[in-house]
């Protein structure tokens, strides 16, 4: 797991510190971020948390804040970013199969394909060829159907200099610390 985080605002890397759990401002959009603080990622490191205090007998001691605040930052650097807006943001999206090129441990994946998450994709025609430049999209609603496999709504990010119209049936390539790690295909039409 990396400390970085990609901005959910223009898919641009943010640089991360270790104690760095809150606000993320963008320097290359100029927008601001925030940890997104929902699923099953939280609410386990919560109940981990919980249980090495009760463990170690210090539910009324000094420690507890201490340990909470060490196992909170280290569920953060899991955690993707979300906008921080009161306003709703218009997204083009659609919904995808994603095939696993690499394979990844039953955690490792539920950690890197969890909501919210932010990774590069590239649409590619029927011989492997690039029909787009490389840009951003965002993940939801994962629902894995088998260890290679899952079905994901996709989300696109609202400042891209890419104009996404592609269609049912359409391939591509999802891409995680620059290497291809998911065969994708749209299952309807971008809207």
């Amino acid at each position: 797991m990396s400390l970085d985080k990609r901005c959910p605002w223009c898919g641009e890397i943010i640089k991360g510190r270790f104690f760095q759990r809150g606000h993320y401002h963008c320097p290359h959009c100029g927008n601001y971020n925030k940890i997104y603080r929902s699923g099953w990622i939280y609410g386990l490191g919560a109940i981990v948390g919980l249980a090495f205090i009760i463990f170690l007998k210090y539910v009324f001691a000094i420690y507890s804040i201490f340990i909470f605040w060490i196992i909170y930052s280290i569920i953060c650097i899991a955690l993707p970013l979300e906008m921080e807006t009161k306003h709703f943001i218009p997204r083009k999206k659609s919904t995808a199969n994603f095939t696993l090129i690499k394979d990844f441990s039953l955690i490792k994946r539920k950690i890197l394909f969890s909501e919210k998450r932010i990774f590069p994709i590239c649409f590619v025609d029927i011989n492997d060829k690039p029909i787009s430049h490389t840009f951003c999209i965002s993940i939801e609603d994962v629902k894995f159907i088998s260890s290679e496999s899952f079905d994901a709504n996709i989300k696109f990010i609202p400042i891209s200099n890419f104009n996404v119209n592609f269609h049912k049936g359409e391939k591509f390539y999802l891409f995680h610390d620059s290497e291809r790690i998911a065969y994708c295909e749209l299952k309807n039409n971008i809207e």
